[in-house]
């Protein structure tokens, strides 16, 4: 099925999934005319295949945007937020398509529960936690070397599991 729908010089629909990375064109157009999607986004055949061309996964985002908009439909506010998020440029937008692109399994779970929804499009921080107070590696329980000794950050050396040449160490 070929969309009629041009935008900028002419270019076919099929031309601006195929530039912004969709794999599988067919189905892009198919999803980009999906009724549920048109429900939240009726522009989406104009504004979404540039804005794929920024995510990991356009093909990923593609349908992931569809069973999001089809997901929400039973739910009124949802819908809302939704519509309002796609039909502005910003952060909120940023982050659907983002996680649209880079995770089914993150899509899957805003499809099997709309209202985590709400946290995608949040901008306030989720935790309220200063950054500069969470350490960047793990907590460290103290430990002893050889010998009973314990070094200077409180864990064993680590084992020489490997010779020269790759070959295990028993």
């Amino acid at each position: 099925m070929t969309v009629g729908t041009t935008h900028g010089r002419g270019a076919s629909l099929a031309a601006r999934l195929s530039r912004a990375g969709v794999a599988d064109v067919p189905r892009g157009e198919r999803l980009l005319t999906d009724r549920a999607l048109l429900a939240v986004w009726p522009q989406a055949p104009d504004d979404l295949p540039e804005l794929l061309g920024a995510v990991a996964d356009p093909d990923q985002a593609l349908l992931t945007l569809a069973k999001v908009a089809g997901a929400v439909g039973p739910h009124p506010d949802l819908t809302e937020a939704l519509v309002a998020a796609v039909m502005e440029a910003g952060p909120a937008r940023e982050r659907l398509l983002s996680l649209a692109g880079a995770s089914a399994a993150l899509g899957d779970v805003v499809v099997a529960r709309p209202e985590s929804l709400r946290v995608v499009l949040d901008d306030s921080p989720g935790v309220d936690v200063d950054a500069s107070s969470v350490r960047a590696g793990p907590r460290r329980r103290p430990g002893r070397c050889a010998g009973g000794r314990r070094d200077a950050s409180g864990l064993p050396p680590a084992p020489a599991r490997h010779r020269r040449g790759g070959r295990h160490q028993p």
